[in-house]
């Protein structure tokens, strides 16, 4: 019998320890690939992220000992062989996903997808097919080796391998736990086994895509109080009165450029070493407010989009937008704009419902949403995504002019993203080899013509226009490639009050937020993190979620937490740089761990957190 059963451990073990090489091989591959992210992390971090590939490797081992026991003879080969693929290309997918969002894959990934999503799978396949060669070339090879090892098949009894079973299943929880300790392993626990900046080395796409469907997705926790909070930090917006150069109540018009970042405008051509991308853009930025230190609170469309609107940061591993805190008592801009009397528009030229936006939209109170299919000519679709920028927003500009005023609009721009599509006409006047560049120089056209459009139909000296990013793309430029170039983003306002203003300050996209009810005079003091632009009392900070790090953003520091402790650094907000450990400042960590404490108690419960700070606070 003790035969029979080494027989059985042995072949259980040899499935687990195959799950488990997987996981360490992609994770090294991960690491060279990548070896300019992850400048500062060497093979200790590697092996330090085991730990994770072994609890891994142990939840695969699961539905493989079920089968082994099953009696499925004929079909068990199939069956783990197939296993087998789905856990390699998890492992791969999330490789490819790392760089665009800077976080681990997560089961958000699956409802973002919509219509069209088999046109950009197309793309991305034809792009990456190199990699996906390796990815079936490692399931040929691992399917092969256990087949020469003759692991498929046993000839033990049903009592046998049940008795296996029973034995291996503690061994088994105690894998997936990842150790003895009172809590399973968590992604937020990277930082105990690596540098916290090499957490994300450490953990293995299915691990991370496991994980993200466990329990809440506000994952940080601070030890403070409310009435200590409230002394380090005010969560509410106090209204500045502002007077219009123009009109009373102008329109405001929010152009949310994809994946503008700052490396590829005038704002940051010197760090980059690379003339700027942008020029009509540039010369918007030096004759109207524009900010150097302008930081996007997300790595996702959708999250970008709910940090300007609703003014609250991406802070979870998941999306706002599907995760069980999304609520229509956030207030967001359009509630509060239409008691003023504005109508609130949405538009987006690809397909409805394309990221979840267009549902988003409908929560928020968007009275109208314009999506690819409102667009007249659906031949200017550009194969992948939507309407070529430029034709689109000519297009936004002519409904702009039919809607009632003072409107409310949001616009979101598709053409600088992968797979950078622009209109084969316009190649040889953009001039630029490269398709990312080349996409920005479309990007920048495109609003040229947008601005014209305005500008001939009267538009544009009765409106304000916020131009800004949803994210910045992923770092194009290796002086980019850290935990604080990956979030720096381009912020220009047209035709507000703010000309001339500090313009090194450090902003983020939540400010936007107050800064809008501050524009149209909105007297509400209502649920703020962000801080209105016209405010020069209060300290600036950006706040960013870095997997499995938030960070806090101030004018020479960078403060980092992993749920444990907080690590200080300075940093060169000039060049971008991330420079030695250093103490870190009572007050903002206070006010850090404030942000923090408010932000999760309004997620959970909007209502009685506004109701009760407002009053601690005061």
């Amino acid at each position: 019998m003790i035969r029979k059963a080494f027989i059985g451990f042995r072949t259980l073990f040899a499935f687990w320890l195959t799950a488990l090489a997987i996981s360490l091989i992609i994770r090294t591959i991960f690491l060279f690939v990548y070896r300019t992210e992850f400048r500062d992390c060497g093979v200790e971090d590697l092996l330090g992220g085991i730990i994770f590939d072994v609890s891994t490797a142990s939840m695969f081992l699961v539905p493989i000992t079920i089968l082994w026991v099953l009696p499925l003879r004929k079909i068990f080969k199939w069956a783990v062989c197939l296993l087998f693929f789905v856990y390699i290309a998890t492992m791969i997918a999330d490789w490819l996903y790392f760089p665009f969002q800077q976080r681990h894959l997560g089961y958000e990934v699956i409802l973002m997808q919509g219509e069209g999503f088999e046109l950009q799978l197309i793309h991305y396949i034809k792009t990456y097919w190199h990699w996906l060669f390796f990815g079936l070339s490692l399931w040929v090879g691992t399917c092969w080796t256990l087949n020469k090892l003759k692991l498929f098949t046993t000839d033990l009894k049903l009592t046998y391998r049940f008795i296996v079973m029973v034995l291996v299943t503690p061994l088994v929880i105690i894998g997936i736990r990842g150790g003895f300790q009172l809590k399973p392993i968590h992604i937020t626990d990277a930082g105990e086994f690596v540098k916290p900046t090499c957490a994300p080395l450490a953990i293995n796409g299915v691990f991370s895509f496991v994980k993200s469907f466990e329990g809440t997705p506000a994952e940080w926790y601070v030890d403070i109080t409310d009435s200590q909070a409230c002394h380090c930090f005010k969560p509410f917006r106090t209204p500045h009165l502002v007077d219009s150069p123009r009109t009373k109540h102008p329109n405001i018009i929010i152009l949310i450029i994809e994946g503008y970042s700052r490396e590829f405008s005038i704002m940051g051509s010197h760090i980059a070493n690379r003339p700027s991308m942008t020029p009509f853009l540039d010369s918007l930025a030096l004759h109207n407010a524009s900010f150097v230190n302008y930081f996007a609170n997300a790595r996702r469309t959708m999250d970008g989009v709910v940090a300007i609107v609703s003014g609250i940061p991406a802070l979870m591993r998941g999306t706002y937008i599907y995760s069980n805190y999304v609520s229509p008592y956030h207030i967001a801009l359009p509630q509060i704009l239409e008691k003023y009397g504005y109508k609130t528009y949405f538009f987006l030229g690809s397909f409805l419902g394309t990221m979840g936006i267009y549902q988003y939209s409908t929560l928020v109170g968007f009275d109208r949403y314009y999506s690819m299919e409102d667009y007249p000519d659906q031949s200017h679709f550009d194969g992948t995504w939507g309407i070529y920028d430029h034709l689109y927003l000519k297009w936004v500009a002519q409904v702009l002019d039919t809607l009632p005023k003072p409107f409310f609009t949001t616009i979101l721009t598709i053409s600088s993203h992968h797979p950078y599509k622009i209109p084969d006409s316009l190649v040889s006047k953009l001039n630029e080899p490269d398709e990312i560049l080349r996409s920005f120089k479309y990007a920048d056209y495109s609003v040229k013509q947008f601005f014209r459009e305005l500008n001939r139909l009267g538009i544009l000296n009765s409106s304000i226009i916020i131009i800004t990013c949803d994210h910045p793309v992923p770092p194009y430029s290796e002086q980019f490639a850290n935990r604080l170039g990956v979030f720096a983003g381009n912020l220009i306002l047209v035709n507000t009050p703010l000309k001339g203003v500090d313009s090194s300050r450090i902003v983020q996209q939540i400010d936007l937020f107050p800064t809008v009810l501050d524009l149209v005079g909105v007297p509400d003091t209502v649920f703020s993190i962000g801080i209105s632009l016209f405010d020069t009392v209060r300290p600036r900070f950006a706040i960013t979620y870095y997997e499995p790090l938030w960070q806090w953003i101030a004018d020479s520091i960078l403060i980092s937490y992993d749920n444990k402790k907080f690590v200080c650094n300075k940093i060169s907000l000039e060049t971008l740089t991330i420079g030695k450990e250093v103490p870190c400042p009572e007050q903002e960590i206070c006010r850090f761990k404030a942000t923090l404490h408010f932000l999760k108690k309004y997620l959970e419960n909007p209502i009685d957190a506004t109701r009760n700070l407002e009053s601690t606070c005061r």
